[in-house]
């Protein structure tokens, strides 16, 4: 590898090192090279990697994506791997999309992640507009007290938030 970084020919590398691991190789070290060498090289063949290969070292990797802001890509990880609370890290705090973090929620419907969706969105509606706020606050707090699931206490939390943001006037 050293030969090919001196040499900057970091494609060649991903070409050899295709042949090798797409064909026939487990290694988990190669596939952490591919597609480590990928993402400092040639960001578009990464989602590939990600899908087709199943043996590189998962957390390590999405981390690397992330800190390279390949937010999809680090997000396909985890859900690949099944590490559901780190995905809806990546859509929440990366991503920024909250509609995608409640249906990936919905699909895997698993306590922590309904949690992380949950103080996204209580801290969101305690930053919204103070006049609004206390008769929807105190809808959804009720609605927590009476031990309803995580999903219904988020849809009703969600559906007053967006009640909120869309009455507010742009200053």
């Amino acid at each position: 590898m050293i030969v090919f970084v001196a040499a900057n020919r970091l494609n060649e590398l991903i070409e050899l090192l295709e042949k090798i691991v797409l064909d026939n190789s487990d290694h988990r070290h190669l596939q952490n090279l591919l597609i480590l060498t990928a993402i400092e090289v040639d960001r578009t063949r990464v989602i590939e990697y990600i899908n087709r290969l199943n043996n590189y070292d998962a957390p390590n990797i999405a981390n690397t994506a992330i800190t390279s802001e390949l937010y999809e890509e680090a997000f396909a990880i985890f859900k690949k791997f099944k590490d559901n609370v780190s995905a809806i890290l990546v859509l929440i705090v990366h991503i920024k999309n909250l509609d995608r973090a409640y249906e990936f929620a919905v699909r895997c419907n698993q306590r922590a992640v309904w949690a992380l969706l949950m103080m996204k969105a209580i801290d969101s509606f305690i930053k919204a507009d103070e006049e609004v706020k206390p008769e929807m606050f105190e809808k959804v707090m009720d609605a927590a007290k009476k031990e309803i699931s995580w999903k219904d206490i988020f849809c009703l939390f969600f559906s007053s938030w967006v009640n909120l943001i869309s009455g507010l006037e742009v200053r």
